[in-house]
């Protein structure tokens, strides 16, 4: 992995911390909106609406409560249809939040997960 990667760095800590903390009654999948694809396969998804653009880059059932994740660099923005879909997630009655860090989301988990395995990032 290259160093210019801080938000790909940050989606496999991520991915290996919720392997390990979440609970039996809690599970975890990624969105692969950002995945690169061929431009004919991505016509494809895209027409077929096999994605949608501003979903969160992490997905967590709760207890049937849906937790949405974005995870983003430290300098990294919310784009408009990140804004729009996370509004809207909100509205639906899922828990949302913008993670930088490991910690970023270990601090929001243990508000809304108690039972979690590992409570911190050390």
């Amino acid at each position: 992995m290259r160093k210019d990667q801080p938000e790909r760095r940050l989606h496999l800590q991520v991915a290996n911390y919720l392997d390990l903390a979440l609970p039996a009654n809690a599970f975890w999948w990624p969105t692969p909106n950002a995945s690169k694809r061929l431009p004919r396969q991505a016509a494809n998804m895209k027409r077929a609406k096999e994605f949608k653009p501003g979903i969160p880059d992490i997905m967590i059932c709760y207890r049937g409560r849906l937790i949405c994740i974005e995870l983003k660099s430290p300098k990294g923005r919310v784009s408009p249809e990140q804004d729009a879909v996370h509004e809207r997630l909100t509205l639906s009655g899922a828990a949302v939040g913008i993670c930088r860090s490991l910690d970023d989301l270990i601090d929001l988990l243990i508000l809304i997960i108690p039972d979690l395995k590992i409570r911190s990032a050390a």
